[in-house]
This record gives structure tokens, C-alpha cells and sequence, in this order.
């Protein structure tokens, strides 16, 4: 079996003020190339405070570390539960 997971994560904009995270997870038998499992998350996590503190941003850091977090524990979930 192979299981790829692409994640990606991004800030919302100036006016979105989120930040978000988005896995696909694709789980591939290696016998017959037969997908045995697909599916995506999309997480958003708003902004608590400004996001422009530098020099480590941390509001904006902790909202994406906060929705990676939920979007892979959302995944195990769906998975899990297939």
C-alpha cells in the first residue's frame, strides 16, 4: 500500500484574516494500482489579533498550525471511518 498526502497552507489575505489548511490523501494498493482510498480537507481557522507581527507572527502562525493540525486529524477521522 502507498499513501501520499500533499498539504498545503496559506494566510487568507488582509481581508479574509484566516489561515488555512488544505490535505488531499490518496492511499494507492501497490498490487493492482487500485485507489483504495481519496479524499480532501479544507480547514480555516480565523485570525484571533493582528496578523503583521513580526518577526515570528505568531497569530497567524499558530491559526495555521492550529488548522494543519484539525485538517490531518479530519483526514485519520474519514479514514478511519470509510
Amino acid at each position: 500500500m502507498f499513501h501520499y498526502s500533499q498539504e498545503k497552507y496559506a494566510y487568507g489575505g488582509e481581508i479574509a484574516r484566516y489561515g488555512k489548511t488544505y490535505i488531499r490523501s490518496t492511499i494507492v494498493s501497490l498490487d493492482n494500482n487500485k485507489i483504495l482510498y481519496l479524499n480532501a480537507t479544507l480547514i480555516k481557522i480565523p485570525l484571533r489579533g493582528e496578523w503583521n507581527l513580526p518577526p515570528d507572527y505568531s497569530n497567524l502562525r499558530n491559526a495555521i498550525q492550529l488548522a494543519s493540525k484539525l485538517a490531518v486529524s479530519e483526514e485519520k477521522k474519514k479514514y478511519e471511518g470509510k
